[in-house]
């Protein structure tokens, strides 16, 4: 029987003899254990020194913080099994999950993963559903059995993976509560990748290159439950959506724009296949709309670009070209002065042809839809649409993705349209701040800020010293009385109207005594990316 060395990441982790105890009863007598802490404090290594002189258990520290791909690397190459078996701190794998793993991977597949019971929710959102202690039942009666009495032994995972097989996407659910690989083609593969900073897509990115080597198999019948504790969901998601993107800029195929926009299933691959079959056949003879440096086109499918084509002038003024549709767009927030679309782009259905209107306003300060000569629509079905709108990400959460033109509004200039407003353009946005720029020599001229005075008795003169020490010029003043005791600020709930969808930076000057809360939505909008906050001594 081969052995497994189990990685364990540790950091700040509550309860974390449960994880070790599940792993040491299921465990057979060559496997290893190795825990590889990741700068936690004094009171939670105590945690781990009681399992320092178990029999197969080895403590390892990181010297890197935060970053799960470096951690799990780390543990992988302090390993000595054929075998690798990856876990969080916070998973405890149930009854015989261990065997199937090693079973799975001995049989010939190159990586595998399985259920988890109640992922994401903390101790508290689990005692109001059940009504009883959540964290009493897992320390005194967590069998398979009972979870399943209670109807909390679910993962979506289980339903959505028959639809990946065909075109080999089970990647997708790779998920790293716990995950494995044999050691050769986790080596092969190029291991996990550490540039991605914090949490999410680490695991789905590393088991895309994975299933380039072989097949990933799902064992619906291995599985663990997640031990809930407090997490900041929306900060979560929105760094998963950062690393997704920063995953797309790396592997940038039309597979994965498919799964940045909708996710993927085998009805969703094969409808967007017979919308380029159609769209192609249309014969849309189209040039890219390119004058200058600092702008962006799109273009619909074509013979010669049956995958779609995305197009900019470089900081080499060479002209670069992507095989996209447009729906994902490997860039930063506000990285191009002007997106230049043909009116042409409709002849897709409405769901992508508005998404890719979307990512270009993400992306360009001012989107330009230009008008062209009438040609046919393709009336889709809604067997079409319906397939592709099925399965959108789940990430929709925290941003909105356009699916009707209703969606956005738009000024007619005569020889295009520009976008002046629209639910689409409101709400929050996901700063895509981990990615190449596009023009890395690009000197920024100096701007003009509105300032908003939140000490509230700025004078001229101050205000006039403040801009010229941060390089800016002064729209105009926006002087702001706040209450005595208000010392953290939320801005959306003290800057009213819709200033925040205005397209120029602002510049927020607060006391030494004062902070700006910036996990508030108010940092979330497109513009607001480019603000300074100021501290003024007072």
């Amino acid at each position: 029987m081969k052995a497994i060395s189990i990685i364990v990441l540790f950091h700040n982790n509550d309860h974390f003899d449960m994880v070790i105890n599940a792993l040491l009863k299921q465990k057979i007598d060559d496997d290893e254990i190795i825990i590889v802490n990741d700068n936690s404090d004094q009171i939670h290594l105590q945690e781990i020194e009681k399992f320092r002189k178990v029999d197969g258990i080895t403590i390892i520290n990181a010297d890197k913080s935060g970053n799960r791909s470096y951690n799990r690397n780390f543990g992988a190459a302090n390993s000595r099994s054929e075998l690798l078996l990856f876990v969080d701190g916070d998973m405890v794998l149930m009854d015989n999950c261990l065997h199937l793993i090693r079973m799975a991977l001995i049989s010939g597949y190159v990586g595998a993963f399985g259920n988890i019971f109640q992922g994401g929710n903390t101790p508290e959102q689990m005692n109001l559903l059940l009504g009883f202690d959540y964290l009493e039942f897992l320390k005194s009666d967590a069998t398979i059995e009972n979870f399943y009495k209670l109807n909390i032994a679910h993962d979506r995972r289980t339903n959505l993976i028959a639809e990946n097989v065909i075109y080999h996407s089970e990647w997708q659910f790779y998920y790293s509560g716990y995950c494995a690989a044999t050691k050769k083609t986790f080596y092969e593969c190029g291991q996990f990748n550490e540039t991605f900073n914090g949490w999410g897509a680490e695991d789905v990115e590393f088991g895309y290159r994975l299933a380039k080597c072989g097949n990933l198999k799902f064992l619906a019948n291995a599985q663990a439950y997640h031990l809930s504790h407090k997490r900041d969901l929306y900060s979560i998601m929105q760094n998963n959506k950062k690393n997704l993107y920063l995953f797309f800029s790396q592997q940038l195929t039309p597979e994965l724009e498919i799964y940045l926009t909708f996710h993927l299933s085998t009805n969703i691959i094969d409808s967007v296949k017979y919308i380029k079959e159609q769209v192609i056949q249309l014969n849309i003879d189209t040039e890219h709309r390119l004058d200058k440096i600092g702008e962006l086109s799109v273009l619909p499918v074509s013979s010669a670009n049956p995958d779609g084509s995305v197009a900019y002038i470089d900081n080499n003024y060479k002209t670069v070209q992507l095989n996209l549709l447009g729906m994902a767009l490997p860039f930063n927030d506000n990285q191009f002065e002007c997106a230049n679309l043909a009116a042409d782009i409709f002849c897709y259905p409405e769901c992508i042809a508005t998404r890719i209107v979307q990512e270009c306003f993400r992306v360009a300060k001012e989107v330009k839809i230009y008008k062209c000569k009438y040609r046919p629509r393709i009336h889709w079905t809604s067997a079409v649409t319906s397939n592709i709108l099925s399965r959108r990400s789940h990430m929709d959460r925290t941003n909105y993705h356009a699916h009707i033109v209703n969606d956005f509004n738009f000024s007619d200039n005569g020889e295009y349209y520009t976008i002046i407003g629209g639910v689409a353009t409101k709400m929050p946005f996901v700063h895509i701040d981990n990615l190449p720029n596009v023009y890395p020599n690009k000197v920024e001229k100096s701007k003009k800020f509105i300032i908003f005075d939140l000490i509230g008795n700025l004078s001229d003169n101050e205000i006039d010293n403040i801009a010229s020490a941060h390089n800016f010029e002064v729209d105009s003043v926006y002087k702001l009385r706040l209450r005595q005791d208000q010392k953290k600020i939320r801005l959306s709930d003290v800057i009213f109207g819709e200033l925040q969808l205005l397209n120029i930076p602002f510049a927020y000057v607060i006391g030494n005594d004062t902070e700006i809360d910036t996990t508030d939505i108010w940092w979330n909008y497109k513009h607001r990316h480019s603000d300074k906050i100021i501290v003024h001594h007072v």
